[in-house]
């Protein structure tokens, strides 16, 4: 899949700023597929070109995360050898004649080439409040960006260029009456290890957490429901928050409240279009700020879930072809939640985990991720039954 994203450390995707007067608070969840989709599937990895200050630091980050993903990396001294019995060098592999040459010996790779054009850290002034004993506080910068190109051997062809940019603040208080520095150095290392975390977005399917505020009042059954959400019960959120909003007294800011707490429930099972429809009827009943920032932001989901479902279910597709051919697949708990995304039918991923190997973790925490992420309870039986064996 070919694209261009840039990611930043500061902010997420669809952060938005909420007043802190809600008691409490209502984690949307928006599944983000690798940018790479299933360009990976059965491929190796060759680090190519490296470049640019900190650029071998990160490279080394990045090949020992997509080894812990289950991703093969080469040997770089062994292509190296290989690659000048051939007259080539790693260099010369950007250019795609190159490259298709290449992986007749190498057989399907994929290629990654680094550059990182800035990578700084400084360390600010110590400043001193005033009290007894003084506060001394010391603050450490550091900026990263890096350009991740991915190449598929096979063709030549350039399947991502992915940009990083870490932008990171290190801020330290000592009241021994000595300050604490971060140095540089660590501040830079800090940005490093965060750009590589980001990496994983190339290859890994990631998961947004957008808190939003849930109205939480003592009447008209708000508290209940925020009970509700507190157990994870989203589908009892909406059933309770709809009768409440149709119970209590009309044209009140109460029945307004109750209103966008059933849309906040709709959001939480993924139904952005009667989360939207509950939210203007909460419009009618009051303005707060939290409302309008809540459509909007319920907005920007719908259509990005709606632009994601095609990957999904492409890499879904993808997914089940690779069952049938091959014996060898491990199935993990982001490979199931990634099929329910992609709305694989439900007795074919339980055909899928009685078929393929699988390494699942089933622990309550892990469960508790996959009833939020609507995997079905035949499916997470299935998956017990594989543990078992």
């Amino acid at each position: 899949m070919a694209g261009h994203s840039r990611w930043l450390a500061a902010a997420g995707l669809l952060a938005l700023a909420f007043p802190a007067f809600a008691e409490k608070k209502a984690s949307i969840k928006i599944y983000h597929p690798a940018s790479l989709g299933e360009a990976l599937a059965g491929k190796r990895v060759l680090l190519g070109t490296v470049s640019g200050n900190c650029s071998e630091e990160f490279a080394s980050l990045l090949a020992a995360d997509l080894r812990r993903h289950g991703i093969t990396v080469f040997d770089r001294a062994g292509v190296d050898a290989v690659l000048a019995e051939h007259d080539l060098r790693i260099a010369s592999l950007s250019d795609p004649d190159a490259a298709m040459e290449a992986s007749g010996f190498l057989g399907p790779s994929l290629m990654f080439s680094v550059e990182v054009p800035l990578c700084e850290a400084r360390e600010r002034e110590t400043t001193i409040e005033g009290g007894i004993p003084a506060a001394y506080n010391s603050r450490a910068e550091s900026r990263f960006t890096a350009t991740i190109h991915a190449m598929d051997l096979n063709n030549g062809r350039e399947l991502a260029a992915n940009t990083i940019n870490v932008d990171l603040q290190k801020e330290t208080q000592s009241v021994n009456g000595v300050a604490e520095h971060h140095g540089p150095k660590d501040a830079r290392k800090m940005a490093v290890q965060r750009a590589a975390v980001l990496a994983q977005r190339m290859y890994a399917p990631w998961t947004e957490t957008w808190e939003v505020p849930f109205r939480d009042e003592k009447t008209c059954g708000l508290r209940e429901a925020g009970n509700l959400l507190t157990a994870g019960d989203y589908e009892g959120v909406v059933r309770l928050s709809r009768a409440s909003a149709v119970s209590c007294v009309q044209d009140s800011e109460t029945a307004g409240d109750a209103w966008y707490d059933l849309g906040v429930g709709y959001m939480l099972v993924q139904n952005y279009d009667q989360a939207l429809s509950a939210f203007e009827q909460a419009q009618k009943l009051h303005r707060r700020r939290m409302l309008k920032e809540a459509i909007l932001g319920c907005q920007r989901i719908k259509v990005f879930s709606e632009d994601m479902a095609p990957l999904w279910q492409n890499a879904v597709v993808e997914a089940q072809q690779r069952a049938e051919a091959q014996a060898d697949i491990m199935l993990t708990n982001g490979f199931i939640i990634g099929l329910v995304r992609g709305n694989a039918a439900e007795g074919d991923i339980i055909g899928m985990i009685a078929a393929q190997p699988g390494r699942f973790s089933l622990a309550e925490d892990d469960l508790a991720v996959l009833k939020k992420a609507a995997v079905p309870a035949s499916v997470i039986s299935a998956m017990r039954e594989k543990q078992k064996k």
